[in-house]
């Protein structure tokens, strides 16, 4: 069984462009593999292609567009009720890992804005990524999912933390060990998160 790594992502162009990103997206459960939904997505392959086809267009079945399946939501088509809408938001559970492939190759092939932020804690790993209307990457950031849940919300963060050193003794939490396991962390919070795991098994 696959660990869920959860995504979500925003295209942002040409009204026209995200209708069809929209109204291909809307026939994933129309496909049998990622890469055949990746292939007509991208206008190079069309829903029914079977594994034969695609073998003959990809070395990896399973992961060329980045994980084996996307099980997502979507905005509707006009979200807004007009036809201009140029942004499309997608968010939902992949297996294993991040389709950053497919989103970096629509980006290319679409010329749109895409963004992708992603976190699997099972195997505690997240990031984000962004590319231009060319296609080209314009930021990217790799770390822990735990990393990312102090840079969104420090005060979350510390409070989600000393929970995991319940019933610890002082030994498994001494402020070194603690800046050890965290080095993104502040001293503060570092701190602070001591003091909230002190309290906690008193």
């Amino acid at each position: 069984m696959a660990n869920y790594c959860w995504n979500h992502v925003v295209f942002n162009g040409d009204a026209a462009k995200i209708k069809k990103l929209q109204e291909k997206f809307s026939k994933y459960e129309e496909t049998n593999y990622f890469t055949e939904f990746g292939d007509y997505v991208l206008d190079r392959g069309k829903i029914g292609d079977d594994e034969e086809t695609l073998k003959q267009r990809h070395d990896d079945l399973g992961y060329s567009y980045g994980t084996r399946w996307w099980d997502f939501t979507m905005d509707d088509i006009y979200p807004s009720g007009i036809a201009e809408d140029t942004e499309l938001k997608i968010m939902g559970d992949s297996a294993w890992s991040p389709p950053i492939m497919l989103i970096s190759e629509i980006s290319k092939v679409y010329k749109v804005k895409a963004e992708i932020e992603y976190d699997e804690p099972g195997m505690d790993f997240a990031g984000k990524f962004t590319w231009n209307e060319l296609g080209a990457k314009t930021s990217q950031w790799e770390g822990s999912s735990c990393e990312m849940r102090y840079n969104e919300d420090k005060i979350g963060w510390i409070e989600d933390r000393m929970f995991c050193y319940e019933g610890e003794d002082n030994s498994e939490y001494t402020y070194k060990k603690l800046r050890e396991d965290y080095p993104y962390a502040t001293k503060t919070h570092i701190r602070n998160l001591r003091e909230q795991i002190i309290k906690l098994n008193e």
